[in-house]
């Protein structure tokens, strides 16, 4: 870092609790922050859907993301571990970088190569896709992680005992106490509904429940009409 840097610079600094000095000493973690945190403002709440429309800050204050170190990493942190995988990096819509190694299938189980366009069961991926879906989307109606989920469950189904006090951030970080048994699973339509009548009678503890009730009030929040007026007594079939 240059020995002087302009206002733009420093007040770009500031906002990310950080200083010239710290900089220069490569401490890009102050001492205030801890643990992450779901958090944002309630009262500044968009949907987040435009792009930037301005650069990037200039470089040479904060390092650049050295992205084929990256690649070369992440192959050399999988290959030991997995059977194969497909791996792509986008920016934008630009992929910068796009890889494939080894197997998607090992020949004792068909023998299928890793390609681009080979489908894959994501499992419990998917639930990093609903946190950020359902994060967004509490953000836009303005709907702090600690509000009820109550208002939004289907308006004809039982609630057992404790469902009133069930929040958004208990789903979000496993802390339901729904489900009795202690593996994460099912989460079909059915079993969901079944568990909120029953109410929360289990332990905190990873669920599929607590993502699949997630999607469901994606769903409520964003068109309750769907659930209330046209599927009044929806089931999987």
């Amino acid at each position: 870092m240059e020995d002087t840097t302009n206002v733009g610079s420093i007040e770009f600094l500031h906002t990310l609790g950080l200083n010239e000095e710290m900089v220069r000493s490569h401490i890009f973690r102050p001492d205030h922050v801890r643990d992450a945190a779901l958090h944002f403002d309630l009262h500044e709440a968009g949907d987040g859907d435009g792009d930037p429309v301005e650069p990037p800050p200039p470089s040479g204050l904060l390092y650049r993301l050295n992205t084929q170190k990256l690649s070369s990493d992440l192959h050399n942190l999988l290959s030991g571990c997995v059977a194969g995988y497909s791996m792509q990096l986008r920016r934008y819509g630009r992929i910068i970088f796009d890889r494939q190694w080894n197997w998607a299938k090992t020949p004792p189980d068909g023998g299928l190569a890793w390609a681009a366009d080979v489908q894959m069961h994501v499992a419990s991926v998917s639930k990093l896709i609903t946190a950020m879906a359902m994060t967004k989307l509490l953000q836009s109606r303005n709907i702090s992680p600690d509000a009820r989920i109550l208002p939004w469950l289907p308006k004809y189904w039982q609630k057992g005992p404790g469902v009133d006090q069930l929040t958004f951030r208990k789903l979000l970080t496993h802390n339901s106490g729904l489900v009795l048994k202690d593996e994460p699973g099912p989460s079909d339509f059915q079993f969901m509904k079944d568990q909120i009548a029953l109410g929360t009678v289990g332990k905190p503890g990873y669920r599929n429940i607590n993502y699949g009730l997630c999607r469901i009030l994606i769903s409520t929040i964003d068109a309750p009409y769907l659930f209330n007026i046209f599927l009044p007594g929806a089931t999987d079939a």
